[in-house]
């Protein structure tokens, strides 16, 4: 069987890609984690600016020190907190929605019915 010729490519982007991802299925799923991570902190920090508030502002609205608002808008913090998540939405003045998504995505996958 002839092997499929890569497309060239000059994009050190798509070079990068290729030699850590393709293939690699466990790469892929923590790229994704950590995507999913910098989304939510990034979308805290975007609402609180959006609102005008400084992280000290938000942190005294909810009770808390800067230092946390600072740890929850890190794409690296993973130990957030249902409470705290809570009180930063209502400080915000949104609606928090948690939701459940698959580990295993894709179409051999069966959605769960609940009776």
């Amino acid at each position: 069987m002839a092997r499929k010729k890569a497309k060239r490519t000059t994009s050190a982007i798509e070079i990068f890609d290729r030699l850590e991802y393709d293939g690699r299925p466990d790469r892929v799923e923590e790229l994704e984690q950590t995507r999913r991570e910098m989304a939510l902190g990034l979308k805290i920090r975007r609402l609180r600016e959006g609102a005008g508030l400084t992280q000290q502002q938000l942190a005294d609205m909810i009770d808390t020190q800067p230092s946390s608002i600072s740890r929850i808008e890190d794409a690296d913090y993973d130990a957030h907190t249902l409470s705290l998540l809570k009180r930063v939405a209502e400080a915000l003045d949104m609606r928090l929605i948690i939701d459940f998504e698959s580990k295993n995505p894709g179409p051999a996958h069966k959605k769960a019915k609940i009776k």
